[in-house]
Parts: structure tokens; C-alpha cells; sequence
């Protein structure tokens, strides 16, 4: 236990810290100029923010892929089971679909679940390609808590590009640093799970569960269904290669 908590100068001196550091002046330097530009899906996707500084860890991501190739690199967008990836994301869109989403827009509610479910995860994406697609792999030396704690500061510092303040962000009436711990927590889970599966997607899912799944039956059943795929997910159906995505983080 002690020794998963020790950091050494081996462990800092294993980390490219010129990625990490490109990296992030990438992505806020991104979302901060991709706020200001006007939200041409609002109205049509209930989560409206996708196109605009929701891209900038997705873009910083793929840009250091370029710039820096020699990154480590274990994490995929369909991880190690590309079907179970699948029914992951599937899982929450189609229990949304079926049960179906009041709205004050007045849409058809199955509608309106199709569009949230694929409106979260596509957000949920352009953010996690980042966190997880990218920085879990470029901080692997450092251990886990040492890794999981500077992803969720960075994570927190990075919303400060677009929004005045942290309060609120995890809901209710938190407060800047109440966020930071939360995000500091959503770090080290989600990066557990994405070690587990390998799955970019899976983690944009995770990362937007409550935006996805909003009715308690859904969200009930997709959790239920999340264990059972997270927890067999060794056992999996045969592998295919993704070629499409060879470049992409």
C-alpha cells in the first residue's frame, strides 16, 4: 500500500512533461477561443455545447498524437472489446429511446432520448479523448493517486477557460473546491475504468451517465448492465482490429 503511494524522481522523470505541458496549453487555449463562437446546434441537440469548448481536449488530444508519437499509448476509442464498447454506449441511448424524455422543447420524449443519448456521448467524447485518451497514458509513470490528483486539478483549472468560476459544476451548491475533490474522484474512477477497458468511449459514457440515462429506470438498468460488461470484460467476443482509427488517440 505505502509503495503505490511513494512517488520517486524515477517516476517524474519517466513523464514527458513537454506533451503534458503542449497538451494543455492546447486545449484551454482551444475551448477558450472555441466558447466564444456561436452554438450553431443549439435547438437542435439538447446538449448544445459539443462543437465549441467541449473540442478542445479532443483537439489538443490529436494534435499531440502528431507532435509527440512516442507517447505511450494503451487507450483506443473502442478499447480492448469493441463490441461490449458498443453495448456500453448503446445501453443508455436505447433505454432513453424506449422509456422515453419529458422536455420543455415539447419534442416526441423517445425522440428527445435519442438525441440527449447521442448528444451526451458525442460531449462526453471531445472532453474524455483528453482526460483519459490522452493524459492517462502520457502520466502512466507517476502512480495512481499522483496521476489521478493532477488530472483533476488540470481538469478543474481547464473549465476556468470558459466559465467564471467552478461552483456548481458537480451540482447542488458546491463550491470551487468541493469541485476540485469531486473531479480529483471522477479522475481516479474513470481512469480505473478506462484501464479496465482501454475504451475512450466508454468513459465519455461514464463521464455524461447522468446526462444520458435521466430517467431512474434507465439509469438503474444501464448501471446494472455496466457492471456485468465491466466486470467480465476479459471474457470478451472475439477481437477485431480497428483499423479506422490507428491514428487517432
Amino acid at each position: 500500500m505505502l509503495n503505490t503511494l511513494k512517488i520517486t524522481r524515477s517516476h517524474v522523470a519517466e513523464v514527458n512533461w513537454k506533451s503534458v505541458s503542449v497538451f494543455y496549453l492546447l486545449a484551454c487555449a482551444l475551448s477558450y477561443g472555441l466558447h466564444f463562437l456561436p452554438n450553431l446546434n443549439k435547438g437542435i441537440l439538447p446538449v448544445h455545447n459539443i462543437f465549441t469548448y467541449g473540442m478542445g481536449p479532443l483537439l489538443a488530444a490529436v494534435a499531440c498524437r502528431f507532435l509527440f508519437p512516442q507517447t505511450l499509448r494503451t487507450i483506443s476509442i473502442f478499447g480492448s472489446a469493441p463490441l461490449k464498447t458498443i453495448l456500453f454506449v448503446l445501453t443508455p441511448i436505447l433505454l432513453s429511446v424506449v422509456i422515453g424524455v419529458p422536455n420543455k422543447a415539447g419534442q416526441n420524449s423517445h425522440v428527445f432520448g435519442l438525441l440527449l443519448g447521442i448528444s451526451g456521448v458525442l460531449y462526453g467524447f471531445g472532453e474524455e479523448m483528453g482526460w483519459r485518451g490522452y493524459l492517462q497514458d502520457a502520466l502512466r509513470p507517476l502512480p495512481t493517486l499522483y496521476r489521478a490528483i493532477l488530472i483533476g486539478v488540470m481538469h478543474a483549472g481547464w473549465h476556468l477557460t470558459f466559465m467564471p468560476d467552478l461552483s456548481g459544476i458537480s451540482g447542488g451548491q458546491t463550491n470551487g473546491l468541493m469541485v476540485v475533490g469531486v473531479l480529483i474522484l471522477m479522475a481516479w474512477g474513470l481512469g480505473a475504468l478506462v484501464d479496465t477497458t482501454k475504451a475512450v468511449l466508454v468513459v465519455a459514457c461514464a463521464h455524461e451517465l447522468m446526462n444520458i440515462a435521466v430517467h431512474p429506470v434507465a439509469l438503474a438498468v444501464t448501471v446494472l448492465v455496466w457492471i456485468g460488461l465491466v466486470r467480465n470484460w476479459s471474457k470478451q467476443l472475439p477481437r477485431f482490429k480497428n483499423f479506422l482509427f490507428t491514428f487517432v488517440p
